[in-house]
């Protein structure tokens, strides 16, 4: 059985890919595939899996030979473990796609908490300016309670009057 510790197949798939990608100037034999993938820790054993990985890297390569031998498939898979297969090209703008989409998200997240910045940038400004506000309407509306301290203010109103009468 393929098991990579605390990963999915899909995981184990992927990385069929990029071994690929990798080895796209030499090719890569189903053998040395089996083996690079042993040595990063996955696990061989169960049968149906093993099936399922032969299905898919018969999938996602072509077959390199000048061998008479005609290659055909999944059915004769075993006896070209030694050939060598190229990753073939749509399966290599897949990966393209899944390494875009990775950053993607990446860029998304960035987004996201660049805008949770702002908002709480937005809210600690308005904070900042409501109580500025609140501070000079304080302030105003005690220089409006303040008694007016000038000669005017105690001159009588009965003076007024008359003085307006003249």
């Amino acid at each position: 059985m393929f098991k990579k510790k605390a990963k999915t197949y899909a995981d184990l798939y992927l990385r069929i890919l990029q071994i690929g990608k990798e080895r796209l100037q030499s090719g890569i034999t189903y053998n040395e595939l089996y083996n690079q993938l042993k040595q990063e820790d996955f696990d061989c054993g169960n049968d149906c899996i093993d099936l399922a990985v032969k299905h898919w890297f018969v999938e996602s390569f072509f077959h390199v030979s000048n061998d008479i031998e005609i290659y055909t498939g999944i059915n004769n898979i075993d006896q070209h473990k030694d050939c060598h297969f190229v990753l073939r090209g749509e399966h290599s703008l897949t990966l393209l796609d899944h390494q875009k989409s990775k950053n993607n998200l990446k860029i998304a997240c960035i987004a996201v908490a660049i805008a949770f910045i702002g908002v709480v940038a937005s809210i600690v400004q308005t904070e900042i300016a409501l109580n500025s506000l609140k501070k000079s309407q304080e302030s105003s509306k005690q220089n409006i309670e303040q008694p007016l301290n000038h000669e005017s203010s105690k001159i009588s109103p009965i003076y007024q009057i008359d003085s307006l009468k003249k």
